[in-house]
Order: structure tokens, then sequence, then C-alpha cells
């Protein structure tokens, strides 16, 4: 089974909770299956929890392995019971944040967990915390979670790629007894998008959830659909490089359940072509399903083909990434000569010995893998 087969029988499965007629192709396929090779993919995509719930919920969990359900059924309740201490955390920051009139405003996955978006706890695999603040409060915002014991994952001696003061959120903070990671962010898209979608923007159709007696807000739907298309095709370079990753797609057409996608991208003309394309994606990953609305046209069809050739060819993506990494090292290169800041960074990296020593260590780990 190849690994483009795997991704379709994949999001078969997912698709189940909104087209139950697949269900007798499914069973079909799972008579003769490469279970090794279907675990790979969906845990690569960030989708075995939701895997393992489709075919629950359709009654198809009889035709699989005993001990791959077995499998399943554990690794769904750890993320189920990591889910819920994320929601604990989540009360703790709020109340906290509350405590000096400041409102967080969720997004991504926690909002997803928040806005129950998700049928299932155990459903949706969470990274970090995110949430969105108003210029105004965001240093007062991490000085009350620095008090409350989180501190940055960032050390500006090594560290030398990221700039705080220039990046769309502060340094990753954590804290020793607690599961996750906290981004808080003062802009939502990389700087040469983030005025076309960013606080001001969204302020007006906020929707505030009282969550065990504390205040947030999450975005409107439609403008989750938008910051979760936007995450992956600008944040994360996947219109650049057609990158697929099931775990946003499925996020997409669980939103587009809620609200029309081609209404909600026409609102946004400047991100309109990234996320068409994204959309289009969606729809051929799913099987034509009917609730992911797009405009077909040249744009579209040829990101997907593109998106598709890349997945399905192996060597092609290889040759591909090393160019990306190529070109990016001459983007970066040229960034660092021309501008003053960038260039007093690039030589406090070449004069640093923890920089130095960080870099050999990657060095020698790349070279032993395989």
């Amino acid at each position: 089974m190849r690994n483009y087969e795997a991704l379709k029988f994949i999001s078969l499965c997912l698709s189940l909770k909104f087209e139950k007629k697949n269900i007798s192709r499914v069973k079909e396929k799972l008579q003769s299956l490469e279970w090794e090779k279907i675990i790979c993919i969906s845990d690569a995509h960030y989708v075995f929890p939701n895997l393992y719930i489709q075919l629950k919920n359709t009654n198809l969990l009889d035709l699989v392995p005993d001990d791959l359900v077995a499998y399943m059924e554990f690794l769904t309740e750890k993320n189920r019971e990591r889910n819920q201490t994320i929601l604990a955390q989540i009360e703790r920051i709020t109340k906290t944040l509350n405590q000096e009139n400041i409102i967080p405003i969720f997004t991504k996955g926690t909002s997803y967990l928040v806005d129950n978006l998700y049928e299932d706890l155990g459903e949706r695999i969470i990274g970090d915390i995110d949430f969105l603040l108003p210029e105004k409060d965001i240093e007062k915002a991490a000085k009350l979670l620095s008090d409350f014991g989180y501190k940055e994952l960032y050390d500006e001696k090594t560290d030398l790629s990221f700039h705080p003061e220039d990046h769309r959120h502060l340094p990753r903070l954590i804290h020793n007894d607690e599961i996750a990671a906290i981004e808080i962010h003062r802009e939502m898209l990389v700087e040469n998008h983030a005025k076309n979608f960013n606080y001001e923007t969204i302020k007006d159709s906020l929707k505030e959830i009282n969550f065990r007696g504390n205040k947030l807000f999450v975005l409107s739907t439609e403008n989750q659909l938008i910051l979760n298309g936007c995450s992956l095709q600008l944040n994360d370079s996947g219109y650049s490089s057609g990158r697929i990753i099931l775990r946003n797609l499925y996020d997409a057409l669980l939103l587009s359940e809620k609200v029309n996608s081609l209404e909600t991208i026409e609102k946004h003309p400047k991100l309109f072509k990234y996320l068409n394309c994204y959309l289009a994606l969606t729809k051929n990953i799913f099987y034509d399903i009917s609730i992911i609305r797009y405009k077909k046209n040249i744009a579209s069809r040829f990101y997907v083909s593109r998106c598709l050739l890349f997945f399905k060819n192996r060597k092609l993506t290889l040759v591909k990434n090393n160019l990306e990494i190529f070109f990016k090292i001459i983007h970066n290169s040229v960034l660092h000569l021309t501008c003053p800041k960038l260039r007093a960074k690039l030589i406090q990296k070449l004069t640093s010995k923890e920089w130095r020593k960080k870099k050999v260590i990657m060095l020698k780990n790349s070279s032993t893998r395989i």
C-alpha cells in the first residue's frame, strides 16, 4: 500500500461522520488492509484518534484486529485525558487573566475544545495553547502568567533565529506543573499578511463563552475557518510547499458544516486565493464531500494537482524540500547582510559558543539519521 492510498483510506473513514453511504466502501477495504501503513500515516497527520472514533461510531471495529483496537482505544483515552487536563489549564489561565480584566481570545485547536467543535473530547490532538490579545494587554498578561509560575522557553544566546519583538507571538511559556506550552499572540498571521486578518478585523464578531465561571472569547465560526486555512497555507508555508495535513483539513471539514465556506472566504479578497485552494484540496481529499464549497478555477485545480504530485512522489518531494531549504538560506543570507538588526544578530550567532555547540550537535545528529 502506497502512502497516498493510505491517506485516502483514512480520509474515507473520517468522512463517515458526514457520508454514511461510504460505510460499505470502508467495509470492503477493511477486509485486506496494510495496518502498519495506516497507523504510520494517521499518526503523522495527527488523526489517529479520529480514525478510531469514526470506526467505532459506525460499528466497524469488529473488522479491525483486536490488538489494534485495544491500542487505538488506549491512545484515544490518553488523548482524552490530556485534553481534559488542557481544559483545566485553560480554566486556570483564564481565571488568572480575568482577575486583571483581561479576556483571552483562544484560537486554533484550543478554541475547538472550548467551543465543542468535536463531539468527543478524545478526538482532536492539541499541541500548544494559543490565545490572542490586543497589544495593550500583551505585556500585562505575560507578567501575570510569569507571576503564576510560567517561564519563557527561549534563550536569546542560542535561539537567535527567533526575534520576539517582531514575531506574531511572544516566546513560548511553559510551567513545570502544566501539560501544555502557551503562546500569547499579538498577531494571527505572518507579517506580510497580518494586516489582512488581525485583532482589529475580528474583535466585533467574537463569540463570548462562560467557561467554568470565567470569561473567554473564541473567534466566530467563520473566522475560525479563515484562521484554520491561513495557519497552514501562510504561517506554515502550506500554499508554497503543497503540504497536506489531514488534521487541518478535517478541522476545515467540521467548520464548513456550520458555515458556507465559499461565502466565508469571499469576505477576505486578499486571502481568497490561498483559502480557495485550501478548500479545493480539502474537498478532493475527502472524496468531493458536498459541505465544502469553493470556486473552481485554474489556480485551484493546479494547486490540488501540485499537492497530490508531491505527496505521491517521494523523490520529487525530497528535491522540492532541498530547493526550499536552499532558497531559504539564500533569502535569509541577503536579509542578514542588508538589515542592520539582523546583521547584528548574525554576528551574535557567529560569536556565540552556545550557538556553535548547538549547531555541531544538530549536524552530528543529522549525519546519523537514516
